[in-house]
């Protein structure tokens, strides 16, 4: 940790030193947070253990600086015998099997190590336009196609609380778990086609929510519900799968203008003056 400080200064003074310094920005995050994410960028199964443990004992918020408490994460290690060294300061062999090597992300393994053996030897990868390593992303990118299919979901209990980004990345992973045939975009970073529609705001359950999709082969509709729904955790239930034809004007974002909103009130009685408030708060900007 010591390192990374110092060294992170050296960057920082070597920017205050530049004539254009006003023109740039370096972001760091501090040492603490860094170390924790290098152990769970490197780590395995193992890991989840120290991620429990630091849950019980408080670790909720952390994201937040005011709630980020180091020395939390540090008994989780120790109470779990987890040695962060281990993922973090040790070097790797290049036959070792990595957590990740089951991930398919269309560029190879030993493409991935020739880079690495370039990079030590300081020789340059031709442009991907001008003349093709053999990476492996070819077979991902090569363009098929595609058939779309909308998805609805309902979401109740602690699911609520997740923001959008976070609702997106879940579907993500569950898209994967389920072996559902998705579409990826081509280019150097390939990624799942999705479009949702409009999100609710956080704390609100839905009986209807909708997403789309793009798909490489046909999959019936109740088998690809159930392939999901054997996914989704309590809180989260896919209602509806349905190929839909491909047409821009039929997209997720566009095809939900409104919603219809339930309030419920715990005491069972409502203000008298409830439909003027609601009409100024629906006449509001």
């Amino acid at each position: 940790m010591e390192e990374y400080i110092r060294r992170a200064g050296i960057v920082q003074e070597a920017f205050r030193n530049q004539l254009n310094r006003k023109s740039l920005r370096y972001n760091w995050h501090t040492a603490e947070v860094t170390v924790l994410e290098g152990v769970f960028a490197r780590g395995d199964r193992k890991v989840g253990k120290v991620l429990e443990e630091a849950y019980r004992l408080g670790c909720i918020y952390d994201a937040w600086d005011e709630y980020f408490d180091y020395d939390k994460w540090l008994q989780a290690f120790e109470n779990t015998g987890i040695d962060m060294d281990f993922y973090n300061l040790r070097k790797r062999e290049l036959d070792e099997i990595f957590p990740w090597d089951f991930i398919n992300c269309g560029v190879t393994k030993s493409f991935l190590i020739r880079e690495w053996k370039n990079a030590m030897e300081g020789n340059v990868t031709p442009n991907c336009r001008a003349k093709c390593s053999g990476c492996g992303a070819k077979q991902v990118t090569e363009e098929v196609s595609a058939l779309k299919a909308r998805i609805k979901f309902r979401k109740n209990g602690v699911m609520k609380f997740i923001g959008h980004l976070d609702i997106m990345r879940y579907f993500q992973k569950a898209i994967r778990r389920a072996e559902i045939p998705i579409a990826f975009t081509s280019g150097y970073s390939p990624h799942m086609i999705m479009s949702f529609a409009n999100p609710l705001g956080v704390g609100l359950t839905s009986d209807g929510e909708y997403f789309d999709i793009e798909l490489t082969e046909s999959i019936a509709s109740k088998e690809a519900v159930r392939r999901l729904n054997e996914q989704m955790v309590d809180g989260m239930e896919i209602v509806s799968f349905v190929q839909i034809p491909d047409d821009k004007k039929s997209k997720g974002m566009s095809i939900v203008a409104g919603a219809d909103y339930l309030s419920s009130v715990k005491n069972g009685s409502l203000p008298e003056d409830l439909a003027e408030k609601l009409e100024a708060f629906l006449c509001a900007e």
